[in-house]
């Protein structure tokens, strides 16, 4: 779609799946979301075909309806199914590991020590939000609150720098 998307790197994208990295899974899985990315798996058809011949059928049967059946099937049956399954538990994976890392994360943040304030400098806080904007609070060197603020900058330009 359009150049400008933040989903850019991933308009012309190739890989495995069992090489994407975690944040990769959830980054397409949020283009696919908001309809700025396709996504389509390339399975070799006589691969699947051997699969599907070794689970289903004993490898003598191999005569031309049991090969017309196998192709049927997986074209018209498996295909979409298996490859919606895959991506739901590659995806589910994916969340699941991402929210490790953020309480891990979390934990070692609320464990750290307090910043000192021996060297007499004010704090600036800044907490990210898209939505609701960027909350920033400056703190004094004894830690009292100095000022707090909301900033935006998305939304309509009425809406930037409203809040403050």
């Amino acid at each position: 779609k359009a150049s400008s998307s933040s989903f850019e790197t991933y308009h012309d994208y190739q890989n495995k799946v069992c090489l994407l990295r975690d944040h990769q899974v959830l980054a397409i899985r949020r283009g696919v979301d908001q309809k700025e990315l396709r996504l389509s798996f390339d399975i070799e058809d006589c691969r699947a075909d051997q699969i599907i011949r070794k689970a289903a059928f004993s490898n003598k049967q191999n005569h031309q309806l049991y090969r017309e059946a196998r192709k049927d099937a997986w074209t018209r049956l498996l295909r979409k199914r298996c490859t919606s399954r895959l991506w739901k538990e590659v995806s589910k994976r994916a969340e699941e590991r991402s929210i490790h890392v953020f309480c891990d994360n979390l934990r070692k943040a609320l464990l750290a020590p307090p910043a000192t304030m021996t060297n007499q400098k004010a704090i600036l806080s800044l907490d990210p939000g898209f939505q609701a904007g960027i909350k920033c609070a400056i703190l004094s060197n004894e830690g009292k609150v100095v000022c707090l603020d909301t900033v935006k900058f998305m939304g309509s330009a009425k809406n930037r720098g409203k809040e403050k």
